[in-house]
């Protein structure tokens, strides 16, 4: 199978006087500031992307209603008063915006915004080009392809054209893993890749970074060369121009993606699944949907307790908050681990819950990690996803539920979770385990409690399948 990822820009290449406008989506803030690339050479500017691209689209030339290019910028911060544990301690809570799925629930602002990715603002886009980060995306690639796949749904209601630009890393590994990634998503949705980083590794370039991403992204639009103002430029536009052709070529992506990350597929084929929990009400909740998704892929559930060997234990995953009851790991007992952020009390989870996505500080200054991606953030700095760790997001699951029923509550009294974020829950974990569909069949009266749990597993099974499968 041959994948074709051009898409044809007849208004770009002779007719930019006519004028196209290009809305481009990506952080000014890198997830990740230590092991993220330091430097111009290294690292892709979108600040300046974004005007290189302007400038390369209308030749050099300042043209009367020519071509426009706008950058969105995912990064923003919004401190918040974050109600912790069953008393509600109340605690300043500074939040980060880096990934396109925390962008896309981020409530501050989110009608204007998804209202203008759907082309129903004040500027009508023509295409909409999207820039993940780079550590998400090669450390994490399941909340890229989640995020990719949320705003690619808003985006198609306005009828732009999408594109995925594919950043560079100077690791070498890391910038492989961030292109298959991007080109698995790319091939899963239906959207043509720019392949900016694969331009960069063959280049050997250590100049305008930007240049040279503006030139892949011209070329995956248009199978042509990019203007250049320079022999240099031109050297590069061609070389854009023959990797994105070569990108186009490759044969697709098939199977498992085999990438460790704290997102990733098990796919246990077993008649009977043992698990381990720390017993509290938060995992005892989760257990309820644990034990209901098995049943229904007609797997025998067992709890173990103590040191029995079992497939799999899962616990809360913040340092901070009750570490004695934190996920296990002891990879010779427990063939996998699952961590979850605690959720919060009542007096704030309804809305601080739909900022813990990505990352918290307490304070403004004290990094806390009980967010989604706070969670695999430590998995992947302990260095302990090869013992089959997990995060499970239960943040982005909520914002989904949220979504889909804007009546629902993340909690059913003052501190623990609905049964429907229950259901939610424990059905991404049994489906990240066996990668099979314990949904069931969609109750006929909508909103009511059993279509509401139904709702839960459907997002769970859902969310795991694309952060697990990046399908």
């Amino acid at each position: 199978m041959i994948r074709i990822c051009i898409l044809s820009l007849f208004l770009l290449v002779p007719g930019v006087e006519a004028g196209v406008n290009i809305l481009m989506v990506g952080s000014s803030e890198g997830f990740d500031k230590h092991e993220q690339p330091k430097g111009h050479e290294d690292h892709l500017d979108v600040t300046k992307l974004a005007p290189t691209l302007e400038k390369v689209l209308n030749k050099g030339k300042t043209v009367k209603d020519g071509t426009s290019v706008v950058l969105e910028d995912i990064y923003r911060k919004k401190t918040v008063t974050v109600a912790q544990g069953s008393a509600g301690t109340k605690v300043e809570t500074e939040f980060h915006c880096h990934s396109l799925a925390q962008y896309y629930f981020w409530p501050e602002g989110r009608d204007q915004r998804l209202a203008n990715l759907g082309n129903k603002g004040d500027t009508k886009w023509d295409y909409v080009i999207l820039v993940g980060d780079p550590y998400l995306i090669s450390e994490m690639p399941g909340i890229y392809a989640e995020g990719v796949n949320l705003l690619a749904n808003r985006v198609k209601e306005g009828e732009a054209k999408l594109v995925l630009l594919m950043p560079w890393h100077s690791d070498e590994s890391k910038a492989k893993r961030i292109g298959e990634v991007v080109n698995r998503v790319g091939q899963g949705l239906g959207i043509p890749v720019a392949p900016a980083g694969d331009t960069w590794a063959k280049a050997g370039s250590k100049g305008d970074g930007e240049y040279l991403a503006a030139a892949s992204v011209f070329s995956a639009l248009s199978n042509a060369a990019a203007w250049g103002s320079s022999a240099s430029e031109n050297l590069v536009a061609k070389q854009a121009l023959a990797t994105v052709k070569e990108n186009a070529a490759k044969a697709a992506y098939s199977g498992s993606v085999g990438l460790p990350n704290p997102f990733a597929m098990k796919n246990v084929t077993k008649d009977a699944i043992t698990f381990n929990q720390t017993g509290s009400s938060s995992e005892a909740g989760i257990k309820v949907a644990l034990i209901d998704a098995m049943n229904r892929l007609k797997i025998t559930p067992k709890e173990v307790k103590g040191d029995a060997p079992a497939d799999f234990n899962y616990g809360r995953g913040n340092s901070n908050f009750e570490p004695n009851k934190r996920y296990k790991v002891k990879p010779e007992q427990f063939d996998r681990s699952y961590g979850f952020p605690m959720q919060e009390q009542a007096a704030s989870a309804a809305e601080s819950m739909l900022y813990g996505i990505d990352k918290r500080y307490f304070n403004g200054t004290s990094y806390d990690d009980g967010t989604d991606l706070g969670i695999a953030y430590d998995m992947i700095r302990e260095d302990e996803v090869k013992h089959d760790v997990r995060a499970v997001p239960m943040r982005l699951l909520w914002a989904k539920l949220k979504d889909a029923n804007p009546k629902l509550e993340p909690l059913r009294d003052k501190w623990h979770m609905s049964r429907f974020l229950d259901a939610a829950s424990g059905t991404y974990m049994v489906t990240l385990l066996t990668g099979k569909n314990p949904v069931g069949d969609e109750p006929a009266e909508k909103e009511s409690d059993a279509w509401n749990l139904w709702l839960g597993r459907k997002t769970g099974y859902e969310t795991a399948i694309r952060m697990g499968n990046l399908k």
